[in-house]
C-alpha cells in the first residue's frame, strides 16, 4: 500500500510540475501571449505637432483597442541631432516591445550614410510595420514661367549658379530630394538653408529661390490655394489629389520615385511573436476606412506590408540615397 501510495503522489506532483511548466511556456514574459501587460512607449524623434508627432498619435490611439490588455501607448517626443536623440533611444531600450519607434526615413535610411559616426546602427532596430509612405513634390512660385521639369533644366544652364533650391540644411530629406533630381537630370542647381519648411515655403513662395521639393503633406495647402506651383511628384504613380502632376519617372528623372516613409521599429532581438502581433494590429488600424482616408486625404500612400516586406522596401529606397549621397559627397561629420 505504501509503494501504492507513493507511487500515486509522485504521479501526481510530476503531473501538476508538468502543467505549471506548459503555463508558464505558454505565458512566459514578452510573449505574445501576455503581451501586453504595462503602458507602450512609442518615441517620436521630432518635437509635437508635425506631420510624424501627428501619425504617431493616431496609431497610439487605435493600437490600445487592438492590443488588449494593458495596452495604453504612450506617445514621448525626443526630437534633436536630426532624429539621432530619439532613434537612439529605442536603440537602447530592452527588446520586450515596450519601446517602440516611429521610424522615419532621415533616421533608418539617410543618417547612416551621412554620418561616419552614430550612436546607433540601424542593425539595432528590426521593421515592425510602415504606416505611410509620401512622396515629394516639386515647387516653384506661381510667378515662375517653368511649368516642367525640362523647364528648369533649360533655365538653370543659362542662370550663373543654376537654380537657387531652398533646403532644410545640408543633407536634409529637401536637400536630397533636390540632388536626385540634378544628379539625374543634369539641372544645375545652388542649395540655400532655411531654419525650417516655414521659412523655406516663404521664400518659394515670395520668389527668393527658384525651387523647393518637400513631402506631399506640408505642399497640400499651400499648392490648394494658389500659393506654390507644383512641378513634379516623386510618386511611382500620379497622386488621385493631383491627376495632372507627372511623376519625377515621367517627367525624364529615371530612377527618381522616392519617399519620405513612416514605420514603427522595434529594438533588433525583440521576439517576433511580438513584432507578428503588433504587425498585425497596426495593419488592422490601416484597413479602416476612416484611418486610411484621413491618411490619403493628406496625400500619405498607404501601403500594409509584413515586418519582412518593410525590410525590403527600406532596403530599396537606402540604395538610391545611397547613389545620390555617394555622387555628391555630402558627409555631415
Amino acid at each position: 500500500m505504501k509503494f501504492i501510495r507513493r507511487a500515486i503522489t509522485t504521479a501526481l506532483m510530476l503531473g501538476l510540475a508538468a502543467g505549471a511548466s506548459a503555463v508558464l511556456a505558454q505565458a512566459a514574459p514578452g510573449s505574445d501571449a501576455t503581451y501586453p501587460s504595462r503602458p507602450i512607449r512609442l518615441i517620436v524623434p521630432y518635437s509635437p505637432g508635425g506631420t510624424t508627432d501627428k501619425l504617431a498619435r493616431i496609431v497610439a490611439n487605435e493600437l490600445k483597442g487592438k492590443l488588449g490588455g494593458n495596452a495604453a501607448v504612450i506617445v514621448e517626443n525626443k526630437p534633436g541631432a536630426g532624429t539621432i536623440i530619439g532613434t537612439e533611444t529605442v536603440t537602447k531600450a530592452a527588446p520586450d516591445g515596450y519601446t517602440l519607434l516611429l521610424g522615419v526615413n532621415t533616421s533608418i535610411s539617410s543618417n547612416p550614410l551621412l554620418f561616419k559616426k552614430l550612436p546607433y546602427s540601424v542593425d539595432q532596430l528590426r521593421p515592425v510595420a510602415l504606416l505611410s509612405m509620401a512622396p515629394m513634390i516639386l515647387s516653384v512660385t506661381p510667378n515662375n514661367p517653368a511649368n516642367t521639369i525640362a523647364d528648369l533644366i533649360a533655365t538653370s544652364k543659362t542662370k550663373k549658379g543654376g537654380l537657387s533650391v531652398a533646403t532644410l540644411g545640408n543633407g536634409s530629406s529637401v536637400h536630397l530630394v533636390a540632388e536626385l533630381v540634378a544628379l539625374k537630370t543634369g539641372m544645375q542647381i545652388t542649395p540655400v538653408p532655411y531654419n525650417g519648411s516655414g521659412p523655406a515655403l516663404l521664400a518659394v513662395m515670395s520668389g527668393d529661390v527658384d525651387l523647393y521639393g518637400d513631402s506631399i503633406p506640408t505642399s497640400i495647402p499651400l499648392i490648394n490655394s494658389g500659393r506654390i506651383k507644383p512641378v513634379a511628384i516623386s510618386s511611382g504613380e500620379r497622386s488621385p489629389l493631383y491627376p495632372d502632376l507627372p511623376t519625377f519617372e515621367e517627367a525624364g528623372v529615371k530612377g527618381g520615385t522616392v519617399y519620405t516613409w513612416f514605420g514603427v521599429m522595434a529594438p533588433s532581438k525583440t521576439p517576433d511573436a511580438i513584432v507578428a502581433k503588433l504587425n498585425k494590429a497596426i495593419n488592422e488600424i490601416l484597413e479602416a476606412p476612416a484611418i486610411r482616408g484621413q491618411l490619403e486625404a493628406d496625400g500619405n500612400t498607404v501601403r500594409q506590408m509584413s515586418p519582412k516586406g518593410f525590410q525590403e522596401f527600406i532596403d530599396s529606397e537606402t540604395k538610391v540615397w545611397a547613389g545620390v549621397i555617394k555622387a555628391t559627397h555630402i558627409q555631415l561629420d
